[in-house]
């Protein structure tokens, strides 16, 4: 239930902080999530779950649409590529489900276990509102992201300079504040080992954490627009990484900006 009420809870924000890019990015969900997991133009959706104390995620493997990835878990690709995916929620946390719960009650918002995008719009987007925010309880719009370690595979030969084809994407992880979600992320992650960082919200401050720029010289990207109006990357972050010998490449729209990796594996 807590999947299918994340999609719900995600389609709703689009709807509530958008105008006229809401149904657009609807669309774009539904296709993904609620229309089949094998979409010619995405590609495979692979849903992960949060890390559970039950689950031997050395045993979990990704074997189709229907089975379920947790949270540090490995998935393979061709034998020669592998990601390892963090979901930031926690089994425990109910947001989702108590909004919901809080949608059912207002009339029309639902059909069925639906989201009624019409009624959504026109007609009970007060009340929704109203829902959204008591269920979030002022959390920020980044409560769910996913965290994606990248490296080739154990068997790939020759093996590229290990630490330089090791990546971590961020995504908009949040974990500045929450010393509970940090440690959790290091239970499956060693940024020792990690040579290219992806910096979380295109380098915002209210993101970064102070340990993501510890140990030796990796390389840092950071994908912001060119002239967006909360002026990421924040300097301060941008300087605090330099300041530590790594290297940052801010990437935007400009296609001079583009920063490839290229590693031979066979």
């Amino acid at each position: 239930m807590l999947a299918s009420s994340v999609i719900t809870l995600t389609r709703v924000r689009n709807f509530l902080k958008y105008n006229k890019g809401a149904q657009a990015a609807d669309a774009v969900i539904k296709e993904l999530y609620l229309e089949g997991e094998h979409s010619d133009r995405f590609g495979e959706v692979v849903k992960v779950a949060p890390y559970r104390e039950d689950i031997n995620v050395q045993e979990n493997k990704h074997e189709g649409s229907d089975s379920i990835l947790y949270s540090g878990s490995k998935l393979e690709y061709d034998f020669f590529w592998e990601f390892i995916p963090f979901n930031s929620v926690t089994p425990s946390d109910q947001r989702a489900v108590n909004f919901m719960k809080e949608l059912k009650k207002i009339p029309g918002a639902l059909e069925g276990e639906n989201l009624n995008v019409n009624k959504l719009i026109r007609g009970c987007r007060k009340r929704v509102r109203e829902a959204y925010r008591k269920a979030m309880q002022n959390a920020n719009d980044n409560l769910y992201t996913l965290v994606v370690e990248s490296k080739p595979a154990e068997n790939v030969n020759p093996k590229p300079d290990t630490r330089k084809s090791h990546a971590i994407y961020f995504g908009d992880f949040d974990c500045k504040k929450n010393d509970e979600l940090w440690g959790r992320f290091k239970k499956f992650f060693d940024l020792d080992t990690i040579g290219t960082i992806q910096v979380p919200h295109h380098g915002s401050k209210e993101n970064w954490k102070d340990e993501m720029k510890d140990g030796d010289s990796r390389e840092y990207v950071v994908s912001s627009g060119s002239t967006n109006c909360y002026h990421h990357p924040d300097f301060w972050v941008v300087a605090d990484i330099v300041r530590e010998g790594h290297v940052v490449h801010v990437v935007n729209e400009e296609i001079a900006s583009k920063y490839e990796q290229c590693f031979r594996v066979f």
